[in-house]
């Protein structure tokens, strides 16, 4: 995989991709973590540090333009690797090397059971709509990535949702690598069940109807 880049966005005081990086292993690909602060002191020396300006999408698309690498695979800092996860990902970009690949969403056991439900949920609404959302693990081809222009920074929030209805729009295959990626519940423990299910319905509806009607 050493033609892979691991882009992973990182908040202020952020320190779960310190779980990450242990997943990724001994893997070849070029790990690049994007903070709006300058490096911890106690930094792995393996791991290159970017800084820029606060905004998912900002730091998203600053981790893009430090590496030259042939694919982007994009990580949140809490997301937690499967023993396929770097496997499936590779044997899937082989297949379809122009596509946008993603992954099946699993939960980690620090929130609600009830997120049970929407593990589920993510499933219908990424392979029956082919709507997947960011903390699935996005990754696409560096050519790709500018032909679709990067992720839209004027967006005020789910830069993940514009890029794969931009995607959509310009032919491009949404595949799922049929491998899962974990990733936190606690925002789910920390704002109610029932707000953040009902705040992602929403944005889900909004993009079924934004992919419906561009065409």
């Amino acid at each position: 995989m050493k033609s892979f880049a691991v882009i992973i966005p990182v908040g202020p005081g952020d320190y779960t991709w310190e779980k990450l990086l242990p997943d990724l292993g001994k893997s070849p690909v070029e790990i690049i973590l994007v903070g709006v602060t300058s490096a911890p002191l106690k930094f792995p020396k393996n791991i290159r540090w970017v800084r820029s300006e606060m905004g998912r999408a900002k730091q998203l698309n600053a981790g893009v333009e430090a590496t030259q690498k042939k694919y982007l695979w994009f990580l949140h800092a809490d997301s937690r690797l499967h023993k396929n996860t770097l496997s499936a990902l590779l044997k899937s970009v082989r297949g379809y090397p122009h596509a946008l690949h993603y992954f099946n969403l699993h939960f980690l056991k620090d929130g609600p059971w009830l997120t049970l439900l929407n593990q589920k949920g993510v499933w219908i609404r990424s392979h029956f709509f082919g709507l997947p959302f960011g903390d699935q693990g996005f990754c696409i081809s560096r050519e790709l990535f500018y032909k679709l222009g990067g992720f839209s920074e004027e967006a005020r929030f789910g830069e993940d949702h514009h890029f794969v209805w931009k995607a959509r729009k310009n032919g491009i295959k949404v595949h799922c690598t049929g491998a899962a990626l974990s990733t936190s519940a606690r925002k789910y423990q920390t704002h109610g069940w029932m707000k953040t299910t009902l705040r992602h319905a929403v944005l889900t509806l909004r993009q079924v109807l934004l992919a419906r009607f561009s065409h």
